[in-house]
């Protein structure tokens, strides 16, 4: 009977040894054991960022010229200081305005000689018109607005006309050397300045930012047919000569060709400078005082 007990106690430590080894194993695997390490060789990817797809730029629309009417050469044209306007002159002495869309917004008759010169005054309201005649007229928003006030000029084939800053003054050039400037509203003589070595024709007329200056532009010719561009400016107070630009002379063959020519110039916005042209490439800018 006791040889049976010891043989069951025998039994029953020996199964609670096999449990207490697996159960070890048990513990150690869940608490010990780590996950299987990744291979040196297998890095992780790095995440890359989504590609951002553009859409594709719509093609920009043709801006076709507008194709304005005159009927006859154009002579001038000129913009309003705010953009709103443009007019032209042609030869047969019509002027026309449009909008900036191209709408035609009056069509003057300033007589029947070439319109040569045009000028709008600061309020984009008045402007002036000169022809071959020597006639100018400025023209407004009154309420006939083709009833003109003419301007008694005493110059022949007007070449320029320049309103000043202020709108307060017009001044006129033409055949001669002299420039004349207006009291725009009573269109009265204030002042008259004369470019001594021009002896041909003044061209375009320019004020500067300030209005305190006058450029004029125009051809020198001398009697043996020697000819060349000048700059010419004044001091709109006093009336004097500040300085002259001269181009190199032309010999007597070229005097045709230049005929009429007319010397672009501009000066920068703060008025310090002044660029021009001549009829063969461009004068660096100069200081303009």
């Amino acid at each position: 009977m006791w040889m049976s007990k010891v043989k069951t106690t025998a039994a029953l430590l020996a199964l609670l040894g096999v449990l207490g080894v697996g159960a070890g194993y048990a513990v150690k695997a869940a608490a010990g054991g780590a996950a299987p390490e990744a291979s040196p060789t297998e890095q992780p990817r790095p995440q890359e960022p989504p590609v951002k797809v553009e859409p594709a730029a719509a093609p920009e629309p043709k801006e076709e010229p507008l194709n304005l009417k005159l009927g006859s050469a154009a002579q001038a044209v000129a913009f309003s200081p705010d953009g709103r306007w443009v007019v032209a002159g042609g030869k047969d002495g019509t002027v026309r305005q449009w909008d900036s869309g191209g709408k035609e917004a009056r069509s003057m008759k300033a007589g029947r000689e070439a319109v040569r010169a045009l000028a709008f005054a600061p309020d984009g309201k008045t402007l002036a018109t000169g022809d071959a005649s020597g006639r100018v007229l400025v023209w407004d928003d009154r309420p006939n607005p083709n009833d003109p006030r003419v301007v008694e000029t005493g110059v022949t084939d007007v070449h320029g006309l320049a309103f000043s800053p202020d709108g307060k003054f017009l001044a006129v050039s033409g055949n001669g050397n002299a420039v004349r400037v207006f009291d725009a509203s009573s269109r009265k003589v204030v002042r008259e300045m004369r470019a001594t070595d021009l002896k041909e024709a003044l061209g375009p007329l320019l004020f500067s930012p300030d209005g305190t200056r006058l450029l004029a532009t125009g051809q020198v010719a001398l009697n043996e047919g020697a000819n060349w561009t000048a700059f010419t400016m004044f001091d709109l107070e006093s009336g004097k000569i500040l300085f002259t630009v001269e181009g190199p002379k032309q010999d007597r063959q070229r005097l045709p060709e230049l005929a009429g020519y007319r010397a672009p110039a501009a000066f920068s916005p703060d008025g310090n400078l002044l660029a021009g042209a001549r009829r063969r490439g461009n004068w660096p800018a100069t200081a303009a005082s």
